[in-house]
Parts: C-alpha cells; sequence; structure tokens
C-alpha cells in the first residue's frame, strides 16, 4: 500500500498533506541491545493486541466513514454555549463561528478516534472549497487548544458536555 492508498484507507480528505514526512532522517539504535529492546517491546505489543477479544474491537473506519458529513447542529451549539455563559456568567470569548467548528471537531474526534483537524465542518460542503487545515487555522487551534485545557479554564465545563454528546452519537 503507497501513502495516498493508506491515507484513504484511513479516511483522510483528499488533498490533505498530512502525509508528506518531514527531512527523512534514518533512525538509528545506539547499540544492538537496543534494536533488541525495541523488537522485544513491539512484540509485546502485537500480542497485547491479538489477546483483545475480537467484541471489544472498534472499527474507527466504519466510524469515520459512517459520520463523514456529521457537523454538531445550531440547536445543540447554542445549547452548550448556554452551558458555558451560565457555568462562568459570561460569554464565551472566542468567536461563535469558530467555537462552533472546535466544539463540532472535538465530538466527532471523539467519536471517530481521528484529529480534529480531519473534521467534517472544515470541508466542504460545511467549509470553504480549499481551507486550509493546519494547526493555524483559529477553528483548529481552538479545538486542540480545548483539548488540553486546564480544569480552572472556563471551557473545560464543556469537555464533560462534548464528551456526552460524543456518547449520545454513537448511540444512535
Amino acid at each position: 500500500m503507497n501513502a495516498q492508498q493508506a491515507a484513504e484507507y484511513l479516511g483522510f480528505p483528499p488533498g490533505t498533506n498530512l502525509l508528506t514526512a518531514p527531512a527523512q532522517q534514518p533512525v538509528t539504535a545506539d547499540s544492538d541491545e537496543r534494536a533488541d529492546e525495541l523488537r522485544e517491546s513491539l512484540y509485546r505489543l502485537a500480542d497485547h493486541l491479538a489477546a483483545i477479544p475480537a467484541a471489544d474491537h472498534v472499527d474507527y473506519r466504519r466510524r469515520r466513514r459512517q459520520h463523514e458529513s456529521w457537523h454538531l447542529g445550531d440547536d445543540a451549539f447554542a445549547e452548550l454555549v448556554e452551558r458555558f455563559v451560565a457555568a462562568n456568567k459570561r460569554k464565551p470569548a472566542a468567536p461563535a463561528d469558530q467555537l462552533h467548528e472546535a466544539l463540532s471537531a472535538l465530538i466527532w474526534s471523539q467519536v471517530t478516534g481521528s484529529e480534529p483537524c480531519l473534521a467534517p465542518c472544515f470541508r466542504p460542503p460545511f467549509a470553504a472549497p480549499g481551507r486550509s487545515t493546519t494547526r493555524s487555522d483559529p477553528a483548529i487551534h481552538l479545538a486542540n487548544r480545548l483539548r488540553r485545557d486546564k480544569p480552572r479554564s472556563p471551557y473545560s465545563v464543556l469537555l464533560p458536555l462534548l464528551a456526552d454528546h460524543a456518547a449520545d452519537l454513537l448511540r444512535s
């Protein structure tokens, strides 16, 4: 399988540049002992994964396909903003359109096991064709920041609500 086929299999949007590798640096082991440790660790990981019962496997590819056109609806977004305001006694500082995309991407990411930048809200028909999906995009930057937010952040009140929304989406 080549890189483009792998990208298609994993559900990357056409034309994403996520597969371009940085300058290829050969990986060298400091010693034969370290190479043996790495090989042994990989065998243990493979054995661990093989021991997981088939009923517990998650087909993330199927989830990505199932939710390839999902985005957070306006009513659900408004409810999340209301909960934010109720908890913090103020409106979110982030612009509404960016926050809507960021929350949508975070929920989609939890459901599909993918990176938020791959969420459908950043691709047509929800976004303009050719939109950049790099970390510098304000909504993607916000999504990544919210994922790492500390408990004292005003946005932390939203994280359990996003997890609940993702769980509801998986049940539907």
